[in-house]
């Protein structure tokens, strides 16, 4: 593209929001780059822009990591004198002033051989440049895990082999507590795991979630459709390519409300919905699973035997406790603690 075709470009795309500052002090590194943008440039901390070489096909993707404004006073004095030491005065002249912000490079087009950032026109990333910019394009098995973007809402996905399988790793939501913002983030990954896994895989693999309700009832209703659903809310889900619908398989288990094992102690009561699943357990059940309770460090020689002693001791009834005749059936906590 020569110099006049690029001028046309600049001057008709709308993301088009300023230019890569280079100089000796601040050059650009293969890492991160310096940018100045309009004034009215809708960009901030966490903004994803892409750069455009001027003279070669060469491009950048980064994410805004730092942001500055100043104007052409030499320091602070002079524009406090030059405001007439009142702060609502206006100076004798209205100094100029620039908005500069540093990127950390996500992607470079091509990627060999790394060097510096180019030193090009800025503009907004776009749906395509955000896809690109965190590889969303190179991804096996897509999941949508947001949008990116105001009022554009351009997906964003996560590599569902990296949430999934034996490739998969630990996922950390974190935020202010609540505001019940993480638990709906989480149903909403879930919902975009089920509903996208089912579409792109052509095997009978399938997945599920087991989840602990900590959550009072807030939880014991994912099969219900929801009324509360606001206009940003569905644009979300369409952009994203979901269906806001409720979990289509629910199971619910609930622990025994008494010796009987046949009602569940839960909250979900109401009679047009179908009843949790009572469970129990008991010492036998507990110390078949003792590792997860006691840090293994914990257990020492005796105290591993004295654990296998009430292993056996429950299956076959403990050894008689001083003159007790016969051996002692554990089947109570009391019993166990006596």
């Amino acid at each position: 593209m020569n110099h006049e075709g690029m001028m046309n470009h600049e001057q008709s795309d709308e993301r088009l929001i300023g230019r890569v500052v280079a100089t000796e002090e601040q050059p650009n590194t293969a890492f991160e780059f310096q940018f100045w943008a309009d004034k009215a440039a809708r960009i901030g901390i966490g903004s994803i822009v892409e750069v455009v070489d001027r003279e070669t096909t060469a491009r950048a993707y980064g994410i805004v990591t730092e942001a500055h404004a100043y104007n052409d006073a030499p320091n602070a004095l002079s524009d406090y004198l030059g405001s007439q030491r009142r702060p609502s005065a206006d100076g004798a002249t209205l100094r100029p002033e620039i908005r500069t912000f540093k990127a950390a490079v996500l992607r470079r087009e091509p990627e060999e051989p790394i060097g510096a950032a180019p030193i090009g026109c800025v503009f907004l990333a776009d749906d395509e440049a955000v896809r690109k910019a965190l590889r969303c394009d190179e991804m096996e098995l897509p999941v949508p895990v947001g949008v990116y973007g105001g009022e554009d809402a351009n997906p964003v996905f996560a590599e569902g082999l990296h949430l999934l399988g034996p490739e998969s790793g630990h996922l950390n939501v974190t935020g202010t507590s609540g505001l019940a913002a993480k638990t709906s983030y989480i149903l909403f990954l879930l919902t975009s795991i089920f509903q996208r896994f089912g579409k792109e895989t052509a095997d009978d693999t399938t997945v599920a979630a087991v989840v602990f309700n900590v959550k009072g009832t807030d939880l014991l209703y994912l099969d219900q459709a929801s009324d509360s659903l606001t206009d940003d809310d569905r644009r979300v889900y369409e952009a994203c390519g979901l269906d806001p619908k409720p979990f289509d398989k629910v199971e619910y288990y609930a622990p025994s409300f008494d010796d009987t094992g046949e009602i569940p102690h839960s909250y979900r009561s109401h009679e047009d919905l179908k009843a949790p699943t009572p469970f129990s357990y008991g010492p036998e059940q507990v110390l078949e699973h003792i590792e997860v309770l006691l840090n293994q460090d914990d257990v020492d020689a005796k105290a591993d035997s004295l654990l296998g002693f009430l292993r056996h001791g429950l299956r076959d009834g403990l050894p008689p406790v001083d003159d007790s005749p016969g051996s002692v059936t554990v089947t109570t906590l009391d019993d166990l603690v006596e």
